[in-house]
């Protein structure tokens, strides 16, 4: 148990709360988000009716008339499927409700031009409309969360009830992330020792500061973080505390369990949490393989010219061979060759060991990631290739016959079996992927181990639109060459 539940009262100081805290409003953030979706709804608009006439070379058709519906009409679908104030969003679920709320609030935007004879609308621009809106929110979201997530009216306060191990790791998570939308101003705990070398400007005490803090400066939401405690002691609690906030999440004994698509059922007046495993219905398994194909076919003439381009500079800068064909584990154990563009010298284990023998503190990054920064090996068309992941192209054949994905954990050696540990169990679940988690999470900056737990995470979670969103998130890390080497 990570503190005990006793109570303590103890007076609040009107002084203890920094100023830029206490100003802190959900309003401000969802004004924002208000601004930011409005502005991409309108600019969709405008560029849909723009490419309608670009593509058909037709006359230009008065979008004007229909702004006004279309723009409150998704802002309200927008309200109801629950995207306001966005606080605290997962970004992947955060993106199906965008499509969900979209996809309806066009459907009911065109079935009543429809049913009011309103022929002035192209249907190119509805459609046209439709996708610009869906990829843009998100867009024109992520990027006003980064901009404005560390100003002092972003997001909301929020007191962290329990100050062990869980409430210091959540803590330091939403001082991490300030997107996240939850800013903490205080950890209360009716233990002393437990919040005694917590840093920074926070409101420490006992539990029993809780309804002043929640009266005196609005602090709607509470996270109580005390996995260790009983069911009785929780729900006395809850009776005392919960009533003080107007937003409290318990963070149960689960980290790690699958968190995407849980939902809360009630038996009998009992509380359940279900979890769909979607890699072990058939559903699901046909929709991931067939979004595999779309995307290796519709890529393949662009892909073909790339991988021509690189395999001549390859052969013209080193003597070898332009394509390697590496050993690796895949689905149920099975081993497969794994494509890559070569991106080192023929000789590359002699010059790793020379490397290593000459360079002993490199060492224990290569341990810990299996990577080095610069790594001797490597050639100067490789490290173009590598940076730019072009290397990986080739892979593209292993997902067209079935032996990988294009969304999934990285192709692990069998050497590397035993660093992936329990995980490896859950690897052998599903098709390896070219990207996955770890590659939009920091690639070569992380090391082997939070590789193997963000693989677990994406086999746990799995759904089409983690994958959507993780090839949305792979485009900008390989334009930006974010962690690669």
């Amino acid at each position: 148990m990570e503190t005990e539940f006793t109570t303590s009262p103890l007076a609040l100081s009107q002084e203890a709360i920094p100023a830029k805290v206490a100003a802190s409003r959900r309003s401000g953030t969802i004004f924002c988000l208000l601004a930011s979706d409005s502005v991409a709804i309108v600019l969709s608009l405008f560029m849909a009716a723009w490419l309608r006439t670009y593509l058909v070379d037709a006359d230009a058709t008065p979008v004007a008339s229909l702004i006004v519906p279309a723009l409150l009409v998704t802002l309200c679908s927008l309200v109801g499927w629950g995207l306001y104030p966005g606080v605290c969003e997962n970004p992947v679920e955060e993106l199906r409700r965008t499509f969900c709320s979209v996809s309806l609030a066009f459907t009911c935007v065109g079935a009543s031009s429809f049913f009011l004879h309103d022929i002035s609308q192209s249907r190119l621009t509805f459609l046209f409309g439709w996708m610009l809106t869906t990829a843009l929110i998100p867009a024109v979201r992520s990027f006003v969360r980064s901009a404005f997530a560390n100003r002092p009216w972003w997001g909301s306060p929020v007191a962290i009830l329990g100050a062990g191990l869980t409430g210091k790791r959540l803590l330091n998570t939403l001082r991490d992330d300030s997107r996240i939308g939850l800013r903490p101003v205080a950890v209360l705990d009716d233990n002393p020792d437990q919040y005694a070398g917590i840093s920074g400007r926070l409101i420490t005490g006992p539990l029993s500061r809780s309804l002043d803090l929640s009266r005196d400066h609005r602090i709607s939401y509470a996270i109580i973080c005390m996995p260790g405690l009983s069911r009785k002691d929780l729900l006395q609690l809850m009776d005392k505390y919960g009533h003080c906030f107007g937003h409290v999440m318990v963070v149960p004994n689960l980290i790690g369990m699958a968190s995407l698509g849980l939902n809360v059922k009630e038996i009998g007046g009992v509380i359940g949490l279900e979890v769909t495993q979607k890699l072990l219905l058939p559903g699901p398994r046909f929709a991931k393989r067939a979004l595999d194909l779309m995307l290796t076919l519709a890529a393949a003439p662009l892909v073909l010219l790339i991988v021509a381009v690189a395999m001549l500079l390859i052969k013209l800068e080193s003597e070898g061979p332009v394509l390697l064909a590496n050993e690796r584990i895949g689905m149920n154990g099975r081993k497969f060759k794994a494509w890559k563009l070569r991106s080192m010298v023929v000789n590359g284990d002699d010059v790793l060991d020379a490397h290593f023998a000459k360079h002993p503190e490199d060492l224990p990054q290569w341990q810990a990631t299996q990577k080095l920064k610069k790594d001797p090996r490597v050639t100067r068309v490789g490290r173009i290739i590598r940076k730019t992941s072009i290397d990986e192209l080739p892979q593209l054949w292993n997902v067209l016959i079935g032996e990988m994905s294009v969304v999934g954990p990285r192709p692990m050696l069998e050497s590397q079996v035993a660093m992936y540990g329990p995980a490896f169990e859950s690897y052998k679940r599903v098709r390896p992927g070219i990207t996955g988690l770890w590659q939009i999470s920091g690639r070569n900056h992380l090391t082997f181990a939070e590789r193997a737990r963000l693989d677990a995470y994406t086999i746990r979670n799995w759904s089409v639109w983690l994958d959507v969103y993780i090839l949305i998130r792979t485009v900008w890390v390989v334009l930006t060459a974010h962690g690669a080497y």
